[in-house]
């Protein structure tokens, strides 16, 4: 699906939002998830939600151990290469390079760890990127560069991709700082019911949210849902759009919203995309 916003934009940002397992067959794969749904609602960027063949994983597998990683030196599968030239494809039809804006990536399970192998394999191309849930190889954290910005979200009790995935990749990015750098500034505070143990460092450029508890909203989840809570992360919006080094500049088309994006789903906002004249589908687009 690609969503086109309903405004002429100044500035044309590309978000790609790659969804998990559940998203990849079954009813689940007629909608978006909740963030491609936040970023939707802002009006203020193109949103491509491409859809995996049912039973295929982005990367061929993914693996709960956190010894166990895709290493750099294995072949790019062909759905990661279909990928690529599908956001090219977008980027080069959609987005005019004139008024071409930032990159954003982003993915949940499967899709986490879509997002740290393709920026491990084009760090150049991406501006932003937001894995949650997922893991890569940490020795090439190196190829993050020191410009791109990376806030990844995790769950400490995820049991079906271990957090040290998370952890590995965020401490990777942060060993390949200079040493003066290398500094990690720590807090502990609230998200709803949620305790959140955040980190951060090269003055907020690499961050890491990691969920310590279960519960949310009164009720039990499970904790791989983590991925439900990203999205009303209070100032998310703003450091995404936030000046870059790589000279992207503010947000010139700036969204009705407020900055702390709120819950949108199920809200007028957020209506089901799948299927309206503003999500068209892309299958074989490219």
């Amino acid at each position: 699906y690609l969503y086109t916003p309903s405004r002429a934009l100044d500035t044309v940002h590309l978000v790609t939002w790659l969804h998990g397992g559940i998203f990849s067959s079954g009813p689940a794969k007629q909608r978006l998830d909740l963030m491609a749904h936040t970023f939707a609602a802002l009006d203020n960027c193109y949103v491509l939600h491409p859809i995996a063949p049912a039973g295929v994983n982005w990367l061929g597998y993914y693996r709960n151990h956190p010894g166990v990683v895709r290493r750099f030196d294995e072949p790019v599968t062909p759905l990661m290469k279909q990928l690529m030239q599908l956001i090219e494809h977008v980027r080069g039809t959609a987005l005019p390079s004139a008024r071409r804006g930032l990159l954003i990536v982003g993915g949940a399970s499967m899709g986490g760890y879509a997002t740290w192998d393709l920026i491990s394999r084009h760090p150049r191309l991406v501006d932003v990127a937001l894995p949650m849930c997922g893991g890569g190889d940490p020795s090439q954290a190196w190829r993050f560069g020191r410009e791109m910005k990376i806030w990844a979200f995790h769950a400490r009790t995820d049991p079906i991709v271990n957090v040290a995935a998370s952890r590995n990749m965020f401490a990777g990015a942060v060993a390949s700082l200079p040493a003066p750098k290398r500094r990690v500034s720590i807090s502990i505070g609230a998200q709803g019911l949620q305790t959140v143990l955040a980190r951060e460092a090269d003055g907020g450029r690499l961050r890491f949210t990691e969920y310590q508890f279960t519960r949310f909203s009164g009720a039990s989840i499970h904790s791989v849902a983590c991925w439900l809570l990203p999205s009303n992360t209070t100032g998310l919006m703003d450091w995404i759009f936030a000046p870059s080094r790589r000279g992207s500049g503010a947000d010139p088309n700036p969204s009705p919203m407020s900055a702390a994006v709120q819950s949108i789903a199920g809200s007028a906002a957020a209506q089901s995309i799948a299927g309206s004249a503003a999500a068209q589908s892309i299958a074989g687009s490219a």
